[in-house]
């Protein structure tokens, strides 16, 4: 599981075209293992969401309600990996690489939600 520290960085640190949605998915996508899928990862860190709020704020100087919302969806794609609704959905199907596609579809289909909101 990427820790808090990897995924602010892809998000401060992503190329021109990519969004923050994204680049979040990306580093998640990256560091799944199998038996995550069906454990449970970890969540973000309690000050994620504020340290995101930041990253985001850091282009336009300040943060706004507008911006705090963008970073309490983005955190959400963290969490979404630990849910019991996600672990349910692959505890279905196989394990192992069909279930880690199965996470894969289900974080990139949230990342097309949080872009449409947030484009």
């Amino acid at each position: 599981m990427a820790s808090d520290a990897e995924l602010l960085g892809a998000v401060a640190d992503r190329p021109a075209g990519t969004t923050p949605a994204e680049a979040i998915v990306q580093v998640l996508i990256a560091g799944i293992d199998p038996a995550d899928v069906l454990d449970g990862p970890p969540g973000a860190g309690p000050d994620f969401e504020d340290q995101l709020t930041a990253v985001l704020a850091s282009s336009s100087g300040r943060a706004t309600p507008a911006i705090r919302a963008h970073a309490i969806q983005l955190a959400g794609l963290v969490r979404l990996l630990a849910s019991d609704e996600v672990r349910r959905a692959v505890a279905v199907r196989m394990p192992g690489l069909a279930a880690t596609n199965e996470v894969k579809a289900i974080l990139w289909a949230a990342a097309e939600a949080v872009n449409r909101a947030y484009p």
